[in-house]
């Protein structure tokens, strides 16, 4: 694996910096604290779901221009925010909590109803907020989605997946600690598929 890596590193020009800083970063998931801010969370979720981004536009490209950075960075945010709200029941189930210390504090959460299965009464109110940052870096990739070049497209097609599992967990009946927002991988492709086709609309309005 790793020599295979190192043929892909070179073989497209890929920085070993976003490869250390992926590392560096993995190892705050060791441990079960909460992450301290909200901007840590932003940043850890920068230096690993969005560096991935990056690296598959990178390589996409072969060379040319991969488009906006900007795109990678918010839309790497918005997905692993809404992974880690996806996750919340399997985390909390083995002691884990990746809630902001920030935002629990605001809200009046504790480590300890989390990782019990108690849903006091500043939950909901807390995963409204983290669907909204979500929701916010969506916005905000949107907005220089035009800029991104056609074959880096395809490193985004995820993407198409968070709106709807972020509506999902706003549906009547929605229980953080035990419903499991899941899709099939057929309607994952079915999605995604879609994701690519309304791309192109768009590109061909804009042209």
């Amino acid at each position: 694996v790793a020599a295979a890596l190192e043929r892909s590193i070179q073989r497209h020009c890929l920085p070993r910096t976003a490869f250390e800083a992926l590392i560096d970063a993995h190892v705050f998931d060791l441990y079960d604290d909460p992450m301290p801010t909200t901007a840590d969370l932003e940043g850890h979720a920068g230096d690993t779901s969005s560096a991935l981004i990056r690296l598959a536009s990178l390589i996409l490209a072969d060379g040319s221009d991969p488009g906006p950075a900007d795109a990678a960075g918010h839309g790497g945010v918005a997905h692993a925010v809404t992974g880690l709200l996806r996750a919340f029941p399997r985390h909390a189930a083995r002691g884990q909590v990746c809630l902001p210390a920030d935002m629990m504090e605001r809200h009046g959460i504790t480590r300890e109803a989390v990782t019990a299965g108690k849903a006091e009464a500043g939950l909901k109110p807390l995963l409204a907020e983290m669907r909204g940052l979500a929701r916010h870096h969506l916005r905000q990739m949107r907005a220089v989605q035009a800029a991104i070049p056609r074959q880096v497209v395809p490193a985004f097609l995820p993407l198409a997946l968070c709106e709807g599992y972020l509506s999902r967990m706003e549906a009547p009946g929605y229980d953080p600690f035990r419903s499991r927002i899941e899709r099939t991988p057929l309607a994952k492709l079915w999605v995604m598929w879609r994701g690519l086709g309304g791309e192109k609309q768009k590109r061909q309005q804009h042209d």
